[in-house]
């Protein structure tokens, strides 16, 4: 993602970071123009955790409980990597 202001590109653990934490505004580091998420990234959270559940769920019937924990959280991370290059920001300022 890039600014809209100066075509300052956002680094990719700043977009993560950012929807991990709370989906926190994001600031222009050179021209300080803030970014909050769109209600598309919250719909795309929700998907994300709905088919790590249904992924683990196919992947590991019939597994102890450990292994399906493990498998949800590794699946869950994988798919919330892939996030910041399809988030999309509305501009504050």
């Amino acid at each position: 993602m890039k600014c809209d202001n100066c075509n300052n590109e956002f680094k990719y653990f700043r977009l993560l970071k950012s929807l991990w934490f709370g989906y926190s505004d994001i600031k222009c580091e050179l021209c300080g123009t803030i970014y909050e998420h769109k209600m598309f990234n919250r719909l795309l959270v929700g998907l994300i955790i709905g088919a790590s559940v249904l992924t683990t769920n196919l992947i590991f019937e019939g597994k102890t409980v450990l292994k399906v924990i493990i498998g949800y959280m590794l699946i869950s991370v994988f798919f919330s990597l892939i996030t910041p290059f399809v988030m999309r920001f509305k501009r504050l300022k």
